[in-house]
């Protein structure tokens, strides 16, 4: 093979979801559907698994016209796949003897292939990403290697299209730059989650009937590379399927149930927690204390409320947050908002919005990210009056007015969202420079 370049997805592990006797499971990115550059595979197509026998055997998902002179002969799985969230791989473990259950798999791209319009991805383990370096591939761009698990030869990895740093310890020699800061999404809905109780909408029934995990309400997880402390945004009644250890920090934005009751699963009945900081508007500090089953977690030092000062900044495992708040019509206390700034990018944090201010539009303007509020897609979906959040196609036309260039992902969405299941709204979002966030999706600071 000529090319010594490809695209980095990430890393997963087969059986993440779900297992049985014959089946396994993967959860693809969501950053394979949305890539800047170009989607390696389109959601909703058909497509299927193919092993390339010269090419270290590898796995490849493509399109069922996948046709490639440079693959040739290609060696066809009998399956065909409906490509959305997950993939279901069956036989693999049988087919190709690298590939085994709970085991993580890289995905990679090819710019040459995807240039010349064969949309694929790589499913390749460590070992075989360890070869295709001594062969000479290199990343595109910047990645994440501090996830690459069982990578040996992962330090010797520069980016193709960017300037290399030198290690000013030892300039003898070249390596690759680790973006600091990892922004992990945890959920993307409003309080009351995908499927919603006592719902029959389309959204919902779809989410019933699949058996998925449905959309987890809105958290964000946060992490400094080298810094063993982890922050998470928002305390879910998701919680237990959104982490799988204490976090040592927590900002809740606001004060209604979905933001909350997730702190439960640190009390003395559950995992008994340590001394956890919970950072909150004073007066959310003020209810919490003052609520019987909540005063527990405090009493027994499961938690620590440490109270914000409005436009405060503070810095926690070399993480800068800004905090700052917006109007808003429900719950006691107007939600906060956080301006998160890492070593190379920062992000805007709003989940929740009804009011637009010129400070609010500066701050999202400012931003490189901003993950903010995006309830509704009109607001015929709900009673206005009383739910009074701006549609999406009315954030995108405020800000496109101030020409700005901020990547724009909406979240906290409703179940009723039209946004979550039709493709045109999705593409009217992605023409404006938006994007709705994903579970699993990772953005880096």
């Amino acid at each position: 093979m000529d090319t010594s370049e490809f695209y980095y997805y990430g890393d997963k592990e087969i059986n993440e979801i779900s297992s049985s006797s014959n089946s396994t499971r993967l959860a693809i990115p969501q950053s394979v559907y949305e890539d800047d550059r170009v989607a390696p595979l389109i959601r909703g197509t058909e497509v299927q698994f193919f092993r390339d026998e010269e090419f270290f055997d590898h796995v490849i998902i493509g399109p069922l016209a996948y046709d490639s002179e440079r693959f040739d002969p290609l060696v066809k799985f009998n399956e065909t796949f409906n490509l959305g969230d997950r993939v279901t791989i069956t036989q693999i473990s049988n087919q190709v003897a690298e590939f085994t259950t709970d085991q993580r798999v890289h995905l990679l791209s090819d710019p040459e292939l995807l240039d010349s319009g064969e949309r694929h991805i790589y499913l390749v383990t460590s070992e075989q990403l360890n070869r295709l370096i001594d062969r000479g591939w290199q990343p595109s761009s910047w990645l994440d290697i501090s996830r690459m698990e069982n990578v040996e030869k992962k330090d010797e990895l520069t980016p193709v299209d960017a300037p290399v740093e030198v290690d000013p310890i030892d300039n003898s020699g070249e390596r690759m730059s680790v973006s600091e800061v990892r922004v992990e999404i945890l959920g993307s809905t409003q309080g009351g989650g995908i499927p919603h109780l006592d719902c029959s909408c389309a959204q919902c029934d779809k989410e019933w009937s699949e058996l998925r995990r449905g959309r987890m309400i809105n958290s964000m997880l946060m992490e400094h590379n080298g810094d063993p402390e982890t922050l998470l945004f928002e305390a879910t009644p998701d919680i237990r399927y959104q982490i799988k250890t204490i976090p040592d920090h927590i900002f809740i934005s606001h004060d209604l149930a979905g933001h909350l009751s997730g702190l439960l699963a640190f009390s003395v009945e559950s995992i008994n927690a340590s001394g956890i900081e919970v950072h909150c508007h004073p007066e959310v500090a003020d209810l919490l204390a003052g609520s019987g089953v909540f005063q527990r977690l405090i009493q027994e030092e499961n938690i620590i409320l440490e109270p914000l000062t409005m436009d405060e900044s503070l810095t926690i495992s070399s993480i800068d947050i800004t905090v700052s708040q917006v109007p808003y019509t429900w719950g006691e206390t107007d939600p906060l908002t956080y301006t998160i700034s890492g070593p190379d990018r920062n992000l805007f944090y709003a989940p929740h919005l009804m009011e637009w201010s010129e400070d609010l539009v500066s701050d999202i303007a400012d931003a490189d990210i901003a993950i903010i509020d995006g309830l509704l897609w009109t607001d015929r979906e709900v009673n206005a009056e009383n739910v009074p959040h701006v549609p999406i196609p009315d954030v995108l036309d405020r800000l496109s007015e101030r020409n700005i260039d901020t990547d724009i992902r909406f979240t906290n969405l409703n179940h009723s969202n039209k946004a979550l299941r039709d493709e045109r709204k999705l593409q009217t979002i992605k023409e404006n420079g938006g994007g709705i966030v994903e579970y699993g999706g990772n953005y880096y600071l």
